[in-house]
């Protein structure tokens, strides 16, 4: 059984790929040939960068959603000045 503090060390090998190996998907390579080997396990899986995990994701959208927001009046605002 691996530790938790282990598992986190295993970083997607996506967050080192190039251009060419994002562009072709050849950083899939070695997860597809150990699901080749055997059937995957959750360990077996690389972790996403913190940066690229939904929480994250979702918190950067409601921020900018928020700026936006903030920034531009909203469709109701420009149909009451019209009135």
């Amino acid at each position: 059984m691996k530790l938790e503090s282990d598992s986190a060390a295993i970083v997607t090998p996506f967050a080192k790929a190039g251009i060419f190996s994002r562009i072709t998907f050849w950083w899939v390579n070695p997860l597809m040939k150990r699901g080749r080997e055997k059937n995957l396990e959750d360990e077996d899986i690389p972790k996403l960068r913190e940066t690229d995990r939904a929480e994250n994701c979702h918190l950067l959208f409601l921020e900018q959603l928020s700026k936006q927001q903030k920034s531009a009046p909203s469709i109701n605002d420009r149909a009451e000045l019209e009135c």
